[in-house]
């Protein structure tokens, strides 16, 4: 696999998830709010489909110009390390996927899709990564708290400016 092609797969990667999110969120929002721990459902407490959908909808567009970015400019190493960074962000949201759907003890949102296709093939996408050198092995190394910080404080923030645009 080279960057461009990886540059095609993420964003469809990205909308096939989102989409299954954006199908199922309605249904179970509400189950999956009601089983949450006291900690999580503090925060949770505040968000609706229609904010949801609404962050899922700037989310894909980001996977979509991530992608766009390196199909234009395959040498940059920045646009590879970003597009990279939201691999990263899938890999880390396929676990809390994964442990959301044992916290409820069935299903929620998103689950299959990451369970199905973003785990593997992140996995994947890493291991090629890994082996052709697309980045050093710092910058590769550097994804790890990236992506925490994007799929907690960033993602979160993301509610919290829409919810209080929502108000």
């Amino acid at each position: 696999m080279k960057p461009r092609t990886l540059a095609l797969l993420l964003p469809l990667v990205f909308a096939l998830h989102n989409g299954e999110e954006a199908l199922t969120i309605g249904r179970f929002l509400p189950e999956v709010k009601a089983q949450l721990p006291s900690w999580a459902a503090a925060w949770a407490g505040d968000l609706t489909v229609p904010l949801y959908l609404t962050a899922l909808s700037i989310v894909t567009v980001l996977g979509v110009l991530a992608g766009l970015w390196v199909f234009l400019r395959p040498g940059s190493r920045a646009a590879l390390w970003t597009l990279l960074l939201l691999q990263a962000v899938l890999l880390l949201n396929a676990f809390s996927h994964l442990m959301t759907a044992a916290l409820v003890r069935g299903y929620a949102p998103g689950v299959a899709t990451a369970a199905v296709i973003n785990l593997p093939f992140s996995l994947y996408v890493f291991r090629i990564a890994s082996r052709e050198a697309w980045l050093t092995r710092s910058a590769f190394f550097a994804l790890i708290p990236a992506a925490a910080i994007v799929h907690g404080p960033l993602l979160l923030g993301l509610f919290a400016i829409l919810a209080a645009c929502a108000s």
